[in-house]
């Protein structure tokens, strides 16, 4: 049985003087009054041989001090050192009028040739959000360590198996800056209308609401908890227990061990005496009181973590607003939908002036895309709006004014066959969700070359033109392979060409990203 909801004093021993440790404060230059940061891109090999060390000495892990270096060298790190100190005032810009992106930070990718502000701002968001769930390698799964999966996550086990948690042990004074960063960036997308994909259980979004959880909300987070632990205890259910039973299986009394979600052990005052202890000793006449203490410290267990990130989304979201929302609503209005729904996307979809709606290549982009499994389609949607996820509404894409444009391929022209466009790709100016489809002359020929551009991810460096041509040779049959110099050419060009300049007082954000690899 584990829960949590105690607070553990040895868990923020000596946090004030970590405080002093801090390498803070913004690296690189400003201009114009905008506040520059520049994140390192030799930061995941320093994060590997910090997750070396770690691993050999667990007891030093869970007492490092310097959290924020701890995580430093990742883009988040890196991001929440150079930006924790500024305004949040300054992070919250009004709408801008016409075309121009609505943006919070002017995002740069150092060493990769992208132009304009909202694609790769949108793909900045994109790789926080991978940061803080995906698992990186085996050595070190989870390099911020801020969340983790949730036991039906883990166990793969009930409803929501997909949904991760804050770290219920991370309650130092620098773990909760961090988780109140994380609401921040929170609040960010949602002014921007950009939507993170973070998988969160659903306690995470009633605690943001202030709405109370429930037992079928435990279900969700802990299924073997409920199925193994408390049905037994709690009368009335079909597997309950009765006296007879419970002398049967432990005896007079039971004795269990108390701890979180983590498994590190979850110290609670038993007796009420003020002492605390990780296990508890009852007889069958208390075990609704064992009952009481695990619903409501599993439940509670990371209200410490959640009550700091909504600190920090409330300096960006009016708090007033959250007040008026569902936990639900709050869900659907930061992170949307993981499915892709095509009918909808089909609605939000216009077409460029030379572009027929009814044309053989748009009907075979169509049969494509709803063959596709979901986990195409959202990297699809990633190559073209350098996000994997849509708004699950109508409304969601009206909005903001979210919309699919399908252009003519700059390969397209008097006197061009289909023959010579079959071995073009796809294009598409992530700025705009513009993407450009070649006529291709078969359904076949559609499906390989969206294929090619969702089953690779190599970064925005769409802008080479010369990568760009080492791809097409190996689609021509000239045998040109490409390499990591030329690792752009797999997502076609893939740009984001909106204009650039912006307020002077906008942030400025300068990402450098490691080189990434193919993913099919």
């Amino acid at each position: 049985a584990a829960a949590a909801g105690a607070s553990d004093d040895s868990q923020i021993e000596g946090a004030s003087d970590a405080q002093n440790t801090l390498s803070g404060g913004s690296s690189g230059g400003s201009s114009g009054g905008s506040h520059a940061v520049i994140l390192d891109d030799t930061a995941h090999h320093r994060l590997g041989e910090l997750g070396q060390s770690a691993k050999s000495s667990e007891k030093l892990r869970r007492r490092l001090f310097d959290v924020h270096t701890s995580v430093g060298d990742t883009i988040f790190g890196q991001t929440f050192r150079q930006l924790k100190d500024v305004c949040a005032s300054r992070l919250r810009p009004a709408q801008p009028r016409g075309t121009s992106p609505h943006v919070a930070l002017n995002v740069v990718f150092v060493g990769e040739q992208v132009l304009g502000q909202a694609g790769p701002y949108r793909a900045f968001f994109s790789d926080i959000c991978r940061e803080l769930q995906e698992p990186k390698s085996p050595e070190d799964p989870y390099p911020l360590n801020l969340f983790i999966p949730t036991p039906n996550n883990l166990h793969r086990l009930g409803e929501d198996r997909d949904r991760y948690m804050p770290h219920p042990s991370n309650v130092s004074v620098q773990h909760l800056e961090l988780y109140e960063f994380v609401g921040r960036l929170m609040g960010m997308a949602m002014r921007t209308h950009i939507i993170m994909a973070l998988d969160l259980a659903r306690t995470v979004w009633k605690q943001l609401t202030n709405e109370d959880s429930t037992f079928a909300d435990l279900r969700c987070l802990d299924e073997a908890l409920v199925r193994n632990v408390l049905n037994p205890l709690i009368p009335d259910t079909s597997v309950a227990l009765d006296r007879k039973a419970f002398a049967r299986r432990f005896g007079t009394h039971m004795t269990i061990s108390l701890t979180k979600s983590d498994q590190s052990p979850l110290l609670v005052d038993v007796d009420g005496d003020g002492k605390l202890a990780d296990t508890m000793r009852i007889g069958f006449d208390d075990r609704q009181v064992l009952v009481s203490v695990l619903v409501r410290s599993r439940l509670e267990e990371t209200k410490l973590q959640v009550a700091a990130m909504r600190r920090g989304l409330c300096n960006i979201i009016p708090e007033q607003l959250l007040s008026l929302m569902t936990s639900q609503e709050l869900e659907g209005r930061i992170c949307g939908t993981r499915e892709i729904d095509i009918e909808l996307l089909k609605r939000h979809t216009e077409y460029g002036p030379d572009v027929d709606r009814n044309a053989p290549h748009i009907r075979y982009l169509w049969n494509t895309l709803e063959g596709f499994t979901q986990q195409q389609l959202r990297r699809f949607v990633k190559f073209a709006f350098a996000q994997e996820r849509l708004p699950s509404t109508d409304e969601g894409f009206s909005h903001p004014k979210i919309r699919m444009l399908i252009k003519s391929s700059r390969h397209s022209g008097s006197g061009k066959k289909n023959s010579n466009q079959d071995h073009a790709l796809p294009h598409a100016d992530t700025c705009f969700f513009n993407v450009e489809i070649p006529a291709y002359s078969s359904q076949e020929i559609m499906r390989k070359r969206l294929t090619t551009v969702v089953n690779m991810d190599w970064g925005m460096s769409g802008d080479d033109i010369g990568s760009e041509q080492s791809l097409q040779s190996v689609l021509t049959g000239t045998g040109m392979q490409p390499t990591s110099s030329n690792r752009t050419s797999s997502r076609g060009t893939r740009t984001s060409s909106a204009q650039t300049g912006s307020s002077a007082s906008m942030p400025s954000l300068g990402v450098g990203r490691p080189s990434r690899t193919g993913s099919g």
